[in-house]
């Protein structure tokens, strides 16, 4: 799938991907503290989650 992306002239982007969001948690649900607890430093994009999260994630 070929994204159009234009950001600056200075930037060269040659992938970008295009993300759905499957479910919605409570903002209390998952505070930054928490998901500090299993080792996530910062949230930037949808590159890996530890296996201890994402069956927290998973939880029904």
């Amino acid at each position: 799938m070929n994204i159009p992306y234009e950001y600056h002239k200075q930037v060269s982007i040659h992938k970008v991907m295009k993300i759905k969001k499957l479910k919605d948690y409570p903002k209390e649900a998952f505070p930054f503290e928490k998901l500090k607890s299993y080792g996530l430093t910062s949230v930037r994009s949808p590159r890996r989650i530890p296996d201890a999260l994402r069956k927290e994630l998973h939880k029904d």
